[in-house]
């Protein structure tokens, strides 16, 4: 609530459900009497009451501390039984009062239904088993509300539902309580007409707005559905087993045992694998009689279906006119189940659709009824009067309005299910509606509809939807690199920014890491992560691949699949196609399982087969291209009426679309005709390697690529990334590849804007969206005005846009347009909707920049990194015993082994183990130096001698393959040679990426010299013993389970600076929303786990290159990845996004295994969020500045509305400006979440420059 800035009503409710809402231990209490002056119940109470004030509290969730909380309750409708206790209820009021305003909360406290209080107004009733079903119209509510601040109500509560208002303006409410005629009156000179029992609300005390007998919104009739998870098979297809409920009973010793002797024909338990499918889901219990159900162990309640409701008093026919009262007025279900359907949250779910469903049957009942629905909108209709209201329709769960069985626009009569025409009607709001709204999920001014399915195609132009061609904005968020809990606001924040669609990739090695062992759960959930696109009215693109590149580990193939006989990765060859073939038919049925293309009413658009196999398709000559075809004719065979895409793919057989990828797609057009241009990856930035600098790629030259793009007829456009994200665990390409993924994309890392880039691209995607018509249909006529300017006009219907394009990157360029002079800044595209007037221009910024912070956990009270308590314990080396073996040993072999090989890619560690026996007179005893030398592809290689560390080295300056060289002792006899070589992402690009060498490759040899003279030990053919993994990660010692927790970790003696350690500690979670990061600056190498999630890997003893960085940056030329780069010489990676849903209330874990030696001493753990905002808007626009987190704009250090100069953090006034300005941003931000402030002279004030006045700002949040 508090992100969505709502005010929040905390009710501390002592008389809720069972026993007043009442522990019943309180009870059993000796000498308890409940709220009364009871010292035993008070003491009770004030411990409870006191915990929940410090928990908010200390979440800072009160109004006075930036939270929102605005109001309290204590106590709860103490005034309807206070007369029965007397004195000593008096005294107790007065106590809980009391008790209230002591804890200095800062806001106010209410004691509902004491004299001084009004009642809150109910918005609906409960049931009890064997009642009817209670209705409270929705006339009567809103009558009741209407009354309530007709008579001076300023704060109401819809039983659950909070609303905060605040008028300082003149309203009239008319009201008529008369439950039986309609009043008509004379006010202020006008005659109005009041139905019975409404309130009729004029803001302006002369228009009526409002009435609440008259219900302008739709109503929704909702159905259960089969559930489509099983094929529509249900009930016949769940196998039940059962087992019996033993009674208690008396044994012959007079004793009774836990559980007594088994009566077969009664209670049985019931439980089966169930699938389920749909967003809302329900199970329906009919046939059974009465007990409890679970599914996945999560308690549904209690069910008893077999209680019918009372005959008596139900109607089909509801008057709101009167008073409403539950029990006897608009009730329905006679003489039915009081209730048959039982709710089944989604998140009880698991994606695997192996879902189990328990019962316990008391009555006695039959299981074989039992059936999953969901619910879901089936009809729509609408009764809506004419005048100032717009009635919208909509449909559910991106369902679409597939047919209108009504229409009528005059007098209608009837009511949902049975409208008829009246005495008149218009002749043209049937075609007027089925044209507006057939075959959208939201409509205005309709009467009836249903919901299904769109078609999708395209043409030479755009893609069409339902016939009519489309401009698609879309943003790649890859699901793997965030987590469940975060999707729904990055894809909120996504379409925020004016995107209509989200892109992903599918990872198959993700998803199956080891053969036919899949993982659909957690971040991988594919399907949920569809569905939360869905949810928020936004289309998907799914890229399949399989081969995925992406900066991911493999390219997102697995690496068993390397590993068999015969394969060939991408290209003719049957065994990868077989695999691949399982793969994307698996994802393809999940997702026609689930009804998610969009031919099934689902949000996919468009897929992907393949991926930039054109950039390498070169090296497999005609198999390449018989490949290509097999891809193209798979991808058609699933018939999944959306079309397909092939990226970066000029010869895609038809009816395949082929794609740009890059930094600028404007001058790419499809070879193939009949398709239109699209371009599927956008580089809103760069990836970064260890090792390397921060990239960044300018909002300016985003958009300047984007308006291009779509200048040039381009109508589908994906950044690429939109949110990077975090590798976490090994996920990570490369190699080389750093944990974190932000790519400088619109959305941080960690899901905050990146500003100004998502500001300035937002309001792009708006200008861009509301030519849609024109653009996509229009004819395009471009005229070139020399020294790379041009001017692209497109005509449709009488209407007319323009871009005024100059892409030379150091003049700016003035030219007469229409007659009217237009100066557009180089390297840019100036806008013009109605080409007369300039409303967007790339290179002009008018959103806010935000400078992030890193802010100390204020959960610890800033005592870190001092305060962490830490544990260790040492990572035993791979060694042989005295009879040669080693312990966990996977292989022995003569020869050197190629590491995933052997690892199958499930540990990034291989130990190469042998010995050597040197005789007394072995001639390399006689050199003056003896060397070991590893040719090895790493990435990093470990030597051991005789149970001795000799050295440690990386690949580094993206030479993977090296040669280490130590020098060694060697004893008489047995020498043991003990090699750990560890990876750090495997490659993921170019032509057979697959078969690129990594671990001891090359040869191992020991190397004496002496006098120019070599004596040589190859040792490459020897008897090599493997192990693949660590201790610690066999033990899991990173994990948060019984057996992990019962190894002996030590408290003393901490070291530091030393290989091969595990460290463990606690912290409580930072207060806040803000994301959470962990700086791990002084350890070296390793892995990092907050309570058994892995954060991936970490390097900070890693620093970027010294080299290449500047302070400025300059938007204009093409974007290269070593342009405007910044963290030179400091760690390529510090800190690390620990996810809030990683996180636990308190006593949160953190495990590091430390490769390389470091010092955990300095581990802090800190929130990120908005530190300061700037902004240089143009006059002329809207400037929006806000924090982050519920914090507020404390202070403006600089306001100038003229000719500022600068930058953020050095902005100067210029020659001439407002002298108002700063007091009226003063006064409309400061202490203020965000404000917005219209960038003109009539509100801030002449500057008297002659030049377009700009505002800058520098605020402090």
């Amino acid at each position: 609530m508090e992100k969505e800035e709502l005010y929040s009503l905390v009710l501390f409710i002592i008389l809720v459900a069972l026993l007043k809402g009442l522990p019943v231990w309180l009870h059993n209490i000796p000498g308890v009497k409940f709220r009364t002056k009871n010292q035993i119940f008070m003491d009770e109470m004030k411990t409870f009451v006191t915990m929940i004030v410090e928990m908010m509290e200390h979440e800072k969730l009160f109004a006075s501390q930036g939270g929102p909380i605005i109001l309290a309750q204590i106590e709860n409708e103490y005034g309807f039984v206070m007369p029965y206790y007397g004195i000593d209820g008096e005294d107790y009021m007065n106590w809980c009062a009391q008790l209230a305003e002591s804890y200095e909360t800062g806001v106010p406290w209410i004691m509902c239904q004491q004299d001084n209080a009004p009642a809150p107004i109910l918005s609906n009733w409960f049931k009890a088993w064997g009642d009817r079903d209670p209705h409270r119209p929705a006339q009567d509510v809103a009558f009741a509300v209407a009354r309530f601040f007709q008579f001076g109500g300023t704060l109401q509560n819809y039983y659950m539902v909070t609303t905060y208002n605040y008028e300082e303006k003149q309203v009239c409410f008319l009201g008529n309580s008369d439950s039986t005629n309609d009043v008509t009156i004379n006010f202020r000179n006008t005659s109005f007409t009041i139905p019975a029992w409404p309130v009729t609300i004029l803001p302006d005390c002369h228009t009526e707005v409002y009435n609440t007998a008259k219900v302008n919104s739709q109503t929704s009739i909702m159905i259960k559905s089969p559930s489509e998870g099983d094929d529509g098979e249900e009930p016949y297809k769940l196998q039940w087993k059962w087992r019996s409920e033993q009674f208690a009973y008396m044994k012959k010793d007079g004793t009774v045992d836990a559980y007594g002797a088994e009566y077969e024909n009664l209670a049985v338990g019931i439980n089966g694998p169930v699938k389920l499918a749909g967003t809302k889901i329900v199970v329906d219990l009919l046939g059974l009689g009465k007990g409890e159900a679970w599914v996945n162990g999560q308690s549904l309640g209690r069910y008893w279906p077999t209680i019918g409701a009372n005959e008596d008093g139900c109607s089909d026919y509801c008057d709101y006119r009167g008073n409403y009262s539950p029990d006897n007025k608009c009730l329905t279900n006679r003489e039915k189940p009081t209730q048959r359907w039982y709710h089944v949250p989604r998140s009880f779910l698991k994606a695997n659709n192996n879902n189990v469903i328990v019962i316990f049957e008391e009555f006695g009942g039959n299981p074989w009824n039992v059936k999953f629905q969901t619910v879901t909108v089936g009809t729509a209709c609408a009764n809506a009067l004419e005048g100032n209201y717009t009635l919208e329709l909509s449909c559910q769960g991106g369902r679409l309005i597939s047919n209108i069985k009504f229409v009528s626009f005059g007098l209608p009569i009837g009511s949902c299910g049975s409208f008829s025409q009246g005495g008149c009607e218009s002749p043209t709001a049937y075609s007027y509606v089925m044209n507006n709204c057939l075959g959208k999920s939201f409509a205005l001014l309709l009467s009836f509809c249903l919901c299904s399915a769109v078609q999708v195609s395209y043409d030479e132009r755009a893609l069409t939807i339902d016939g009519e061609r489309r401009i698609i904005l879309s943003g790649s968020i890859h699901y793997p690199r965030s987590t469940p809990e975060m999707w729904p606001d990055l894809v909120q924040k996504s379409k925020d920014g004016g995107l209509n669609a989200i892109e992903t990739y599918v990872f198959w090695n993700v998803h199956e890491p080891l053969y036919r062992q899949y993982n659909f759960e957690g971040n991988l959930d594919l399907v949920r992560f569809i569905k939360t696109i869905q949810s928020q009215g936004l289309y998907a693109i799914l890229r399949i691949g399989p081969y995925v590149c992406a900066e991911w580990n493999y390219g997102g193939l697995p690496v068993w699949l390397h590993n068999i006989p015969d394969v060939k990765f991408r290209t003719n060859n049957k065994v990868f196609e077989e695999e691949m073939k399982t793969f994307v038919t698996m994802i393809v049925e999940m997702m026609k399982h689930e009804n998610l293309f969009a031919s099934q009413g689902g949000p996919i658009i468009l897929a992907q087969i393949e991926n930039e196999y054109g950039n390498i398709m070169w090296k497999f000559g005609s198999d390449g291209v018989d490949y290509m075809d097999w891809c193209a004719q798979l991808a058609l065979s699933y018939d999944t009426g959306v079309p397909w895409i092939m990226c970066q793919q000029d010869n895609a057989p038809a009816p395949m679309i082929s794609t740009c990828n890059g930094y600028y797609c404007d001058q790419y057009y499809p070879k193939r005709k009949g398709i239109p241009k699209m371009w599927t990856e956008n580089w809103t930035g760069w990836f970064k390697n260890w090792g390397s600098q921060d990239p960044h790629r300018t909002a300016r030259d985003v958009a300047f690529a984007v308006a291009r793009f779509f200048q040039f007829g381009g109508t589908l456009q994906n950044y690429y990334m939109y949110h990077g994200g975090t590798n976490f665990g090994r996920t990570s390409g490369g190699p080389y590849i750093t944990t974190s993924y932000d790519y400088d994309a619109p959305l941080d890392e960690y899901g905050n804007l990146n500003q100004p880039k998502w500001g300035h691209l937002q309001k792009l995607h708006f200008v861009l969206r509301s030519m849609e018509k024109v653009l996509t249909n229009g004819f395009q006529r471009t005229v070139d005005y020399g020294n790379m300017v041009s001017v692209t006009t497109y005509n449709y219907e009488g209407k007319e846009v323009c871009f005024l394009g100059n892409a030379n990157q150091s003049s700016d360029a003035t030219i007469n347009f229409q007659n009217t002079m237009f100066t557009i800044p180089a390297w840019s595209v100036s806008i013009l909707p109605d080409c007369y007037n300039e409303v967007y221009n790339t290179a002009k910024v008018n959103s806010q920049q935000s400078i992030m912070v890193k802010s100390p956990n204020e959960a610890d009270d800033g005592e870190e990194p001092y305060q962490l308590q830490w544990n260790w314990r040492s990572e035993h080396f791979a060694h042989r015993k005295k009879d040669g073996t080693v312990d966990g040993s996977s292989l022995i072999a003569n020869a050197l082994l190629e590491q995933k090989s052997v690892t199958n890619d499930t540990s990034d560690y291989l130990w190469y183990i042998t010995s050597v026996n040197i005789s007394q007179n072995d001639p390399i005893l006689t050199t003056e130096q003896i060397t070991i030398q590893v040719s090895t592809s790493g990435h990093v290689l470990h030597a051991f001698i005789n149970g001795k560390h000799i050295g440690t080295q990386f690949a580094q300056n993206g030479q993977y393959s090296f040669t280490f060289e130590r020098k060694l002792n060697l004893t008489i006899g047995v020498n043991d040679i003990v090699l750990l070589s560890a990876t750090v992402g495997l490659a993921n690009y170019g032509p057979e990426y697959e078969d690129i060498p990594v671990g001891i490759t090359g040869s191992v040899q020991l190397v004496g010299t002496k006098s120019n003279q070599k004596v040589i030990i190859d040792l490459s053919k020897n008897q090599w013993i493997y192990k693949v993994g660590l201790a610690g990660y066999e033990k899991q010692l990173y994990a948060q389970t019984p057996e992990s927790a019962s190894y002996v970790w030590h408290d003393i003696g901490l070291p530091t600076s030393r290989m091969f350690v595990w460290y463990k500690s606690t912290f409580p979670a930072p207060l806040g929303t803000d994301p959470v990061v962990v700086d791990l600056m002084g350890l070296g190498k390793g892995e990092a786990w907050v309570n058994g999630q892995s954060l991936g890997r970490y390097w900070p003893k890693f620093e970027a290159n010294e080299d290449g960085c500047s302070y400025s940056c300059d938007y204009r030329g093409a974007y290269g990845s070593n342009k405007c780069l910044t963290n030179c010489g400091k760690p390529t990676q510090r800190w690390y996004h620990i996810p809030r849903s990683f996180l636990k209330a308190d006593n949160n874990e953190i495990v590091l295994f430390e490769e390389f030696g470091g010092n955990p001493w300095n581990v802090q753990f800190q929130t990120v969020t908005i530190g300061t905002a700037c902004a240089d808007a143009y006059e002329g626009n809207t400037l929006e500045l806000s924090c982050q987190g519920g914090r507020v704009i404390s202070d403006v250090k600089f306001v100038s509305f003229g000719l500022p100069q600068g930058s953020c953090g050095s902005f100067s006034v210029g020659r001439c400006e407002s002298p108002k300005a700063y007091a009226y941003v003063m006064n409309i931000c400061l202490g203020k979440v965000r404000c917005s402030i219209p960038v003109n002279e009539l509100t801030l004030g002449p500057t008297g420059c002659k030049e377009t006045n700009r505002l800058a700002i520098e605020a402090v949040c």
